[in-house]
């Protein structure tokens, strides 16, 4: 028996795919019944369209089980469905030899099954055994709202790959100019960008929207950057410029009264300078940046005395001219 090459991708040369127990009577238990049937039937007919051999097989469809999934029987057609009484369907010698004569190249087992726990995991870990490499497809039914975490646990510890329907068709495709490409995207489940543009669209949108991104070339941004946007809002220089007054005064204004403007405490311009009451320590009534430490109300310096104005005159940086408004001091 060959090896396995576990780094080669899934191909429609070296796999093939498992049905087991997908009955009607089944179905009707697991969670999310139709989902899981969309799925699986999107599986099965992917596969036929890739050439990928199936094999199927039942466990006592005479009885309460029911008969394999309708859909199923009509995409492989005339084909035989394996029915057994053995729990796991990999020990019936009947479904291990089918799988062994579709070929001794497909090694890799596509294996989807209605229940996860026991019609998935125990066929996958005895031909993981056995030398395959198989693949527990999430076409998979469960009889509880969550994946076990046990069976989980169990099928990584055994090298067995949980894979998604989608990606390992698309895997098994490897090539969008793949003949069946377009019947392909058509039969996966919904959530992939189909092969056919919009009505209505031109010959040169068809061919822009499938040719790939040159390297190094990046998309154009749908809206401006923050600071542009920060920027649109600054006033205008270009104004004031003109005029020979600072940055942001209106145009027109004599030098002195755009400074002002500049320098009033209440200024709704973006740009302001800082002015230089806006250093002055809160010292009686002024506005503060660099507030004292609290004293006391014997310590608290009183207006006009000498340590009250060489505070002042320190929080303006040493200004000489600057005087303490008469409204908060007292000769």
């Amino acid at each position: 028996m060959n090896a396995v090459n576990e780094q080669e991708p899934v191909s429609p040369q070296n796999a093939v795919l498992l049905l087991v127990d997908e009955q009607e009577g089944l179905f009707d238990r697991i969670h999310q019944p139709e989902q899981t049937r969309s799925t699986l039937v999107a599986l099965a007919r992917c596969a036929r369209l890739l050439g990928i051999p199936a094999v199927m097989t039942t466990a006592l469809a005479a009885g309460p089980n029911g008969p394999q999934l309708q859909e199923l029987t009509e995409t492989f057609a005339g084909q035989e469905v394996i029915d057994r009484t053995l729990v796991n369907a990999w020990h019936d010698r009947r479904a291990r030899d089918a799988v062994v004569a579709t070929g001794t190249v497909r090694r890799k087992l596509l294996i989807a099954g209605t229940g996860l726990d026991v019609c998935a995991q125990l066929p996958a870990l005895a031909s993981a055994a056995d030398g395959y490499q198989p693949y527990v497809v999430d076409a998979c039914g469960r009889f509880e709202p969550q994946p076990s975490v046990a069976t989980v646990s169990r099928l990584t510890q055994a090298g067995v790959a949980l894979v998604n329907t989608r990606v390992v068709v698309l895997e098994a495709i490897a090539d969008n100019a793949h003949p069946k490409a377009k019947e392909i995207y058509a039969t996966l489940p919904a959530g992939l960008v189909t092969m056919e543009m919009p009505a209505g669209s031109s010959r040169r949108c068809q061919e822009s929207a499938l040719r790939p991104t040159r390297p190094g070339r990046t998309a154009r941004p749908s809206r401006p950057p923050a600071n542009a946007r920060r920027r649109s809002a600054l006033p205008s220089y270009s104004a004031a410029a003109a005029d020979g007054g600072p940055p942001g005064s209106p145009a027109g204004a004599s030098s002195r009264s755009r400074w002002r403007s500049m320098s009033a405490p209440d200024s709704r311009t973006h740009h302001q300078p800082q002015s230089s009451r806006a250093r002055v320590a809160k010292i009686g009534g002024l506005p503060s940046r660099f507030p004292l430490p609290s004293r006391s109300p014997s310590q608290r310096l009183q207006p006009g005395s000498c340590e009250f104005r060489n505070r002042s005159r320190e929080a303006v940086g040493g200004r000489r001219g600057f005087r303490t408004p008469t409204s908060s001091m007292s000769s």
